[in-house]
């Protein structure tokens, strides 16, 4: 069964639990996002250029959409971005890895047993995580992006969201680039070979990071990684 699992940074713990547009006009970007053939010229044939490249991604300015209710769903977890402006992130080996919204959106977290709904209750207050936000900086490995498609319309401040937002979200980057490097590593040519072998995303252990600023709760981060014994943790740094 999945566990909120109790994090903390620095000095003091905060923890655990705290804390529509149309098909059509997604559809080029569905296509682009999951190519099946490999390899692709845009993917680097080195580990230390694959590293740096999911390290330092940035937005993809082609890619900034506005995006109306639409949800991103894990056990346990739902997010929901109500109304706003999105950009995924550029490609690394032909997936989209990552994106940056502004707008409403409302995370619902629900502990699965009696001891982390105490857990939350001492935290925060109450036994379920319902808040609120108005940024989002998202980071997955699988098909995600491909599940927002269907909500996705063309933004009209693409070129202002670009400029307000990039330096932010590059920044943001870097701190899940060893966690997707694990699995996109098979991506790299093996030894005595010149080319690495297909590998769909569905295929990796699911990861999602949301990096989120709540109304009520200011600045945390919600993992759900089925790669580890208790996938699904929040927390937030205090010093």
């Amino acid at each position: 069964m999945t566990k909120v699992q109790v994090r903390s940074w620095r000095i003091v713990p905060f923890v655990c639990c705290l804390i529509a547009g149309t098909v059509s006009l997604a559809q080029p970007f569905l296509a682009q996002s999951f190519p099946t053939q490999f390899p692709r010229p845009d993917c680097p044939q080195t580990a230390n250029g694959l590293y740096a490249r999911l390290r330092t991604i940035g937005l993809d300015p082609t890619r900034v959409f506005h995006v109306r209710e639409a949800s991103i769903s894990r056990p346990n977890l739902n997010v929901t971005f109500e109304d706003g402006t999105l950009s995924f992130t550029q490609d690394v080996c032909g997936r989209i890895t990552g994106a940056f919204f502004i707008g409403d959106g409302e995370i619902l977290l629900q502990p699965p047993n009696s001891i982390e709904r105490a857990s939350l209750t001492l935290f925060t207050g109450t036994a379920i995580l319902e808040e609120q936000f108005n940024s989002a900086y998202l980071r997955f490995n699988n098909d995600a992006a491909e599940s927002l498609g269907p909500f996705l319309t063309p933004a009209s401040n693409a070129a202002d969201f670009i400029k307000d937002w990039s330096d932010t979200a590059q920044a943001l980057a870097e701190y899940d680039s060893l966690r997707l490097f694990i699995d996109f590593s098979h991506f790299l040519p093996t030894v005595g070979a010149t080319t690495a072998p297909p590998r769909k995303s569905q295929e990796f252990p699911s990861l999602l990071h949301l990096h989120l600023t709540g109304n009520k709760l200011g600045t945390f981060d919600v993992f759900y990684d089925s790669a580890i014994a208790e996938p699904l943790w929040v927390g937030q740094l205090k010093s």
